[in-house]
Parts: C-alpha cells; sequence; structure tokens
C-alpha cells in the first residue's frame, strides 16, 4: 500500500470509527509464515484457520486500538510479511 492510500484509509478509519475502539483485523499469508504474522499480536488470542491444501492460512483478530494512526502502523508491519494479503 502506499502513502496515498495509507491516507485515504486513516480517513476512512476516522469516519467509521470513535477512538479508541475494537478492531477486527484480517490476514491471509503463506502456511510457512504463520510464525511471523502471530508474532504481531503477542499474548492475544487469534483465530487461526488453514486452506484446504495447507498452504495458506488466514488469521483473525480482534484488538482494542487507540486511533487509525496505530493500526495503520500494524498495517505496515504486516506488509513487510512476504506474501502476505490484508483484507
Amino acid at each position: 500500500m502506499n502513502s496515498d492510500a495509507y491516507a485515504s484509509f486513516r480517513v476512512k478509519l476516522n469516519r467509521e470509527y470513535n477512538w479508541p475502539a475494537d478492531y477486527l483485523f484480517k490476514f491471509i499469508a503463506p502456511a510457512t509464515r504463520q510464525n511471523e504474522l502471530a508474532a504481531l499480536f503477542p499474548g492475544k488470542k487469534l483465530f487461526i484457520r488453514q486452506s484446504g491444501k495447507g498452504k495458506y492460512i488466514s488469521i483473525t483478530v480482534t484488538l482494542h486500538m487507540d486511533s487509525a494512526d496505530k493500526v495503520i502502523a500494524l498495517y505496515r508491519e504486516a506488509a513487510r510479511i512476504p506474501g502476505i494479503i490484508m483484507l
């Protein structure tokens, strides 16, 4: 995601949420990247589901976030993981 996309996303987040708020994160990644993705959420309860052939995983987690900037910071960290899809 480029800087303009993050700026647009920030506007949408601030329009839809009153911070602080619970925010639902969803990701799809190669199964080999599960530990990297889970490491972004230490100590948090993750819902992890494996694809039918086991090549991919989906991770869903709800976190109490302080601001749109905190949500975006987490997405920026996740974007560093090769092959990740952020939903």
